[in-house]
């Protein structure tokens, strides 16, 4: 059964978070980098981790979804270049007139030690806290 709250869900028992992230960017490959980048961050905090760090939780698993880059359309950006549309990012104030935006979508599933206190370790085995 699935069950979902906000970003949220639920299913045969196992939690799990979507996270999206979404933006703009002069360069081409950001969707890919953003990915990895996540995928290796979200991956520190393992069964070791959380043993480690004496936590109830651990990310068990990262799903790749989405990662789209829909470029915006060349006539679309010849008209904000001919019309002088000031189209600059709010923080750093640079035009995102050749900006592309982008969606990377991950699933996170968050792993828990069985109700019965025992938990599998990376060799396979169970064992008892």
């Amino acid at each position: 059964m699935r069950q979902r709250s906000g970003n949220a869900m639920q299913q045969d028992g196992k939690k799990a978070f979507i996270v999206t992230l979404k933006g703009t960017t002069p360069h081409t490959n950001a969707p890919e980098f953003l990915t990895n980048q996540m995928i290796k961050k979200f991956r520190q905090y393992d069964q070791t981790w959380a043993r480690k760090n004496k936590k109830t939780f651990w990310i068990d698993h990262v799903n790749l979804v989405s990662c789209q880059q829909p470029l915006v359309p060349l006539s679309q950006q010849e008209t904000m270049k001919k019309s002088g549309t000031a189209l600059n990012d709010p923080i750093t104030d640079e035009t995102m007139v050749n900006d592309a935006a982008f969606s990377v979508v991950f699933v996170v599933n968050i792993g828990t030690p069985p109700a019965d206190n025992t938990e599998d370790d990376s060799s396979g085995t169970s064992r008892t806290n």
